[in-house]
């Protein structure tokens, strides 16, 4: 860990009930509120990595924009470094908090040349020249595993990897405190996908980096993350170590994309998890993640959940601790 970095286990993001609605308006004029996130909690130890997970629509990439302050939360506090992120100047944001994109295609400008991407977060500053812009990009560029000659290529000449690449060389450029990886592997073939998570590992054991790892592949999460928070509807349903989540999961949304995640599940039906992670009840669970517009009322899980009671249907289970993780669920 470099000089002036923070001692690790201190907590570097903290967000606090975070909520980010959206109001739409329907066919017949009728008006609505689509709840994304509805009051998220967590804490972003330093050098450690938080994995958010969870099926498609249940406010992860939400999470990610409203953590970068592409968009403002609707309600709820983000904190850096103790400090309210609404205390901190526009540069003291920016070196904060960067993302990695999911599209290494997209997110990258066709028009300017490798090393122009790379130093762009600092070129709008102004105080730097164009020979010190470039000394710094094709610095970030060996970092990453890229040679100095590719510095004036265009994206469309480079692999999948080593555009994604740029984009980790472009996020590191300000020397952030936190990385939002927003599945940074996803649009990568299986064999690159390895090289370019070794790759933020060993930034993070050099850089004394933080990462919030927002995935859908558990198998990759288990690889990668030292804490994990389940994202259901907007909402955690369980948050805690790794190893716990994995070998011991009690919420029953958990133990549902465990179940669902072919990798996962053969290491749990090796004995590596508890009964309950094995039961039969959560590979066969039915329906659809319900719409953020109209979600059920008390448990928003509980029309999908094998185990649920009366009270679940009735009452919003509130977060508590259950065998060394933060669970919500009545019957955990």
């Amino acid at each position: 860990m470099s000089a002036g970095q923070p001692a690790a286990g201190s907590t570097i993001l903290e967000i606090r009930g975070l909520k980010k609605h959206y109001p739409v308006r329907g066919w017949l004029g009728q008006k609505g509120l689509v709840k994304a996130l509805d009051g998220v909690t967590f804490a972003v130890q330093a050098g450690r990595t938080l994995a958010v997970v969870g099926e498609s629509g249940c406010g992860k990439s939400t999470l990610a924009r409203v953590l970068l302050g592409v968009e403002p939360a609707t309600e709820g506090d983000v904190r850096v470094d103790g400090r309210a992120r609404s205390e901190l100047t526009r540069e003291e944001r920016l070196r904060s908090v960067q993302m990695i994109f999911q599209d290494p295609y997209g997110s990258l400008n066709p028009r300017k040349r490798a090393w122009q991407l790379i130093a762009e977060p600092l070129a709008v500053s102004g105080k730097f020249s164009r020979a010190e812009l470039r000394s710094r990009a094709v610095a970030l560029m060996d970092k990453v595993g890229l040679r100095a000659e590719y510095a004036d290529r265009y994206p469309h000449m480079f692999s999948g990897g080593q555009r994604q690449r740029l984009g980790i060389a472009r996020a590191l450029m300000l020397h952030p405190r936190v990385l939002i990886c927003d599945e940074p592997v996803s649009a990568l073939d299986v064999s690159i996908q390895a090289q370019v998570l070794n790759l933020l590992l060993d930034l993070q054991q050099e850089l004394g980096l933080s990462y919030v790892f927002i995935s859908h592949d558990l198998s990759v999460v288990r690889h990668l993350a030292d804490e994990v928070a389940v994202l259901y509807l907007g909402r955690v349903a369980e948050r805690g170590p790794c190893d716990r989540i994995f070998n011991d999961p009690r919420h029953p949304y958990t133990r549902v994309l465990l179940a669902s995640t072919p990798k996962v599940a053969g290491a749990l039906d090796s004995g590596q998890a508890g009964a309950a992670a094995n039961d039969a009840r959560f590979r066969a669970v039915k329906g659809e993640l319900p719409s953020p517009l109209n979600p059920p009322p008390g448990c928003v899980f509980h029309r999908r959940c094998p185990i649920a009671g009366e009270r679940c249907s009735r009452e919003v289970p509130a977060e508590r601790q259950v065998a060394g993780r933060v669970v919500a669920c009545h019957e955990a």
